[in-house]
């Protein structure tokens, strides 16, 4: 009979109150730290840190392995969170992921120094926090997975990948064997896979997938889990099948050959290896690789052939596109007029009259209207002085004489300044 977990957490937490049954502190420990994992009460945050915050090395008789201890330290630096001791946990993880690591105990820890630097703030807000801790430790793959979510909850993928371009560019550029087995860790390239695809780039992610299915192939003995390297074989077998590139084919049909010899049973291996060869070699495809496959006639058994026939092809429906919307083309049938909007009395002058047509420039000023015509040859000159264009005299050259209005003007007054004298000045 298959119990729930949550539901075995919580028999143990009222087995832990209801009796005293557990005189051994780890025990104890344990029992506390589920009550509180599953309760659904709004409790006091601060006294569920006193009561649940222990060192791993105080549990005693009992000393924990590393995977319990490193949730022992979750659970705490969770506590202090909620409890807002943010300093502390930034002190405590300041000197983590000095380099990078595929540890995951001490990425997740990371994570926890950023909400603590973030001081639980989440956005745009904890990105201008937590960017500038990136900055001052750029080997911190726990940070940097952060920052990639915080870009994702903004609803900014492209800052996400130009992130994670940058930080495996610069471990490209690095001569240290561990930092080419963080650059090529099947869970950072699936993350970079993951936004290309989401964005349409497949060829980006093929190309990432290809790298790293390579990079693998030629190692001897790495560092990570058979189950990571399958998964991430399975995908850079699965789209290299949809390129045409001779090389990405034979890559595929490499990593399904592979597979199939490790796990013959894995039907996924065998389907993949079968579509590798239908393309590259048909006749290496025999009977053995072809019976882990689903029999067609399996398939297709709950699929009516007649009626799909009789159906047709499906049209996919018209959608309406810009042109719709544009105005159409004026009939030649006469159509009825609009009906002129009256206009209130009291934004009407006295002597108005509504069957006349208003002039179109009444909110200009007099001088600027069409039918403005200055008075005298001074006033001509001048509106003659500010037109474009003015008739340049044929007999004179460029320069020579008053060929504009407005330079007669202008000369005309030069001409009776010249012709004063100067006077006298006063008697003082």
């Amino acid at each position: 009979m298959r119990i729930s977990l949550s539901r075995l957490y919580q028999e143990v937490a009222n087995k832990a109150r209801s009796v005293h049954a557990f005189h051994d502190s780890s025990t104890q420990f344990v029992a506390q730290t589920n009550t509180a994992a599953t309760s659904t009460e709004a409790s006091n945050p601060y006294l569920t840190h006193r009561t649940l915050y222990k060192d791993p090395s105080s549990i005693l008789p009992d000393k924990p392995f590393t995977y319990q201890s490193a949730a022992i330290q979750r659970n705490n630096y969770t506590l202090d969170l909620l409890a807002n001791k943010y300093d502390g946990i930034i002190r405590s993880t300041a000197n983590l992921a000095a380099k990078p690591t595929l540890d995951s105990a001490t990425n997740s820890l990371s994570a926890f120094g950023a909400a603590a630097h973030a001081r639980n703030q989440a956005g745009k807000d904890a990105l201008k926090t937590v960017l500038p801790v990136l900055e001052r430790k750029p080997n911190d793959i726990g940070l940097l997975l952060v920052c990639t979510q915080l870009y994702i909850t903004i609803s900014n993928p492209a800052a996400a990948i130009s992130l994670l371009e940058n930080f495996f560019a610069r471990l490209s550029s690095s001569s240290e064997p561990s930092a080419q087995d963080v650059r090529y860790a099947p869970g950072l390239v699936g993350v970079l896979v993951s936004l290309y695809t989401s964005r349409g780039q497949l060829s980006h992610a093929r190309s990432e997938l290809a790298k790293a299915a390579r990079y693998w192939r030629q190692h001897s003995n790495p560092p990570i889990s058979a189950r990571s390297l399958g998964h991430l074989y399975k995908s850079a077998g699965a789209l290299l099948l949809d390129s045409s590139v001779p090389a990405d084919q034979q890559l595929a049909a490499e990593l399904f050959t592979f597979l199939h010899e490790k796990d013959a049973s894995d039907r996924y291996a065998a389907a993949g290896l079968v579509a590798a060869l239908a393309r590259a070699n048909p006749s290496a495809i025999d009977a053995e690789k072809l019976s882990t496959l689903t029999p067609l006639d399996r398939l297709i058994s709950s699929i009516d052939v007649s009626a799909l026939e009789s159906a047709g092809v499906a049209k996919p429906t018209p959608t309406t596109t810009s042109t719709s919307t544009k105005r159409a083309a004026p009939d030649s049938t006469p159509t009825t007029k609009p009906k002129a909007k009256k206009l209130k009395k009291s934004k009407t002058p006295k002597d108005f009259d509504p069957s006349k047509k208003m002039d179109p420039e009444r909110w200009l000023p007099i001088k600027d209207r069409s039918s403005y015509r200055p008075k005298g040859k001074k006033g001509k000159a001048r509106q003659a002085m500010f037109m474009q264009g003015g008739a340049v005299a044929e007999d004179s050259g460029a320069g020579s004489g008053a060929s504009t209005p407005a330079a007669q003007v202008m000369e005309a007054k030069g001409g009776k300044s010249k012709g004063k004298k100067k006077g006298k000045g006063g008697k003082w």
